[in-house]
C-alpha cells in the first residue's frame, strides 16, 4: 500500500538493533532484573546503605495492588480477578507490614518525592483501606509537598465521586486505561469501555480539584485486522486525543484535513499525531 507523505522518519539502523525480544518496558526495575539472587539479604544492604553512604536522593515508592474485577485478555501485569472484596482486606494488611518494615531500614532520610499506585486496579480496594494506606505513607515517609501522587484509574470502577476523593487523599495525577475506542475491539479484549465513560471520568478528574490531572494510558490491544491498514474515523481520532491532551485537538484536526466520517489509517494517524504534538 502506497501512503501519503508524512513527517515521520524511521531509522533501520535503529529497527534492526531493538528488534529483540525484551522485558515489559513499562515497569522498573524491568523483569528481567527480577532474580533469586537478589534475596531479602541484598535488599536490605542496598536499602540500608542509604543510612551510612550519603545517599540524598528522596525516594520513589509503589504500592502494587493485583486485584480486578474482571479480567482484560490483554493484560501480562501480576493480577488476581476475584468478585471477594475479602482478599484484598488481608493483603492490606500484609501491604502495611511490608510498608513498616521497609521504613525501619531507613534512618530519618525519608523524603519522597513520587509515590504511584498500580495494579491490577488500586481503586478496587474500599475506601477505608486506601485512606488507611494513604493515612499510613505519610506517618512512616516524609512525602514532599510538591511530590507526584498518581493512581491508576479503571475508568469502568469509578463511582462519580471518586475524583473528589482521591484527590482529598492528597492524589494529583491518575492514569486511565483506554484501549482502543472501537466497540468490536474492545469487546474482542473484554473491556468495553465507551468514549463516553472515559471522557467523563476525564472531567471529573479536572473538576475535582485543580492539582488532580489525568493521563491517558495505552498497551496495544489489537486484534484481528490490526496492521498499519487498520482505519479509524477522523472523529474517533479527535474525541482520543481530546481526551488525553486538549491542547492537541485543534492541532490534530488540522494536520489530517479530513472530514469527521472520513477513515484514515494508522501511518496517518501516527503522522497527525506527531504533528499535533509538536505544538503542545
Amino acid at each position: 500500500m502506497i501512503y501519503p507523505p508524512s513527517e515521520l522518519v524511521i531509522d533501520p539502523v535503529l529497527i534492526r538493533k531493538y528488534d529483540i525480544s525484551g522485558p515489559r518496558y513499562t515497569s522498573y526495575p524491568t523483569a528481567d532484573r527480577f532474580v533469586e539472587a537478589f534475596g531479602e539479604a541484598t535488599y536490605r544492604y542496598w536499602l540500608s546503605s542509604r543510612n551510612i553512604g550519603g545517599i540524598i536522593n528522596p525516594l520513589s515508592l509503589y504500592l502494587h495492588v493485583p486485584f480486578c474485577s474482571n479480567v482484560c485478555f490483554y493484560c501480562a501485569c501480576n493480577k488476581q480477578v476475584t468478585r471477594d472484596r475479602s482478599k484484598a482486606v488481608q493483603y492490606v494488611k500484609y501491604l502495611q507490614r511490608e510498608v513498616q518494615l521497609t521504613a525501619d531500614l531507613l534512618d530519618d532520610n525519608r523524603e519522597v518525592s513520587q509515590v504511584h499506585w498500580g495494579g491490577g486496579t488500586p481503586t478496587y480496594l474500599s475506601r477505608d483501606d486506601t485512606r488507611s494506606l494513604c493515612k499510613m505513607l505519610s506517618a512512616k515517609f516524609d512525602i514532599a509537598p510538591d511530590s507526584e501522587y498518581s493512581i491508576e484509574v479503571d475508568p469502568r470502577e469509578i463511582q462519580p465521586d471518586s475524583m473528589a476523593f482521591l484527590a482529598e487523599l492528597g492524589f494529583n495525577r491518575v492514569s486511565l486505561g483506554v484501549q482502543d475506542f472501537d466497540p468490536a475491539v474492545q469487546k474482542a479484549i473484554h473491556r468495553v469501555q465507551p468514549v463516553e465513560m472515559t471522557g467523563r471520568v476525564t472531567e471529573a478528574a479536572r473538576t475535582a480539584t485543580p492539582t488532580l490531572t489525568p493521563t491517558a494510558t495505552s498497551e496495544p490491544a489489537c486484534v484481528g485486522d490490526c496492521d498499519d491498514d487498520h482505519r479509524v474515523t477522523v472523529a474517533e481520532l479527535v474525541t482520543g486525543v481530546n481526551i488525553a491532551l486538549d491542547r492537541a485537538t485543534v492541532a490534530a484536526c488540522t494536520a489530517l484535513d479530513r472530514d469527521n466520517d472520513q477513515r484514515v489509517t494508522i501511518a496517518e494517524l501516527v503522522a497527525a499525531v506527531s504533528r499535533a504534538l509538536e505544538g503542545c
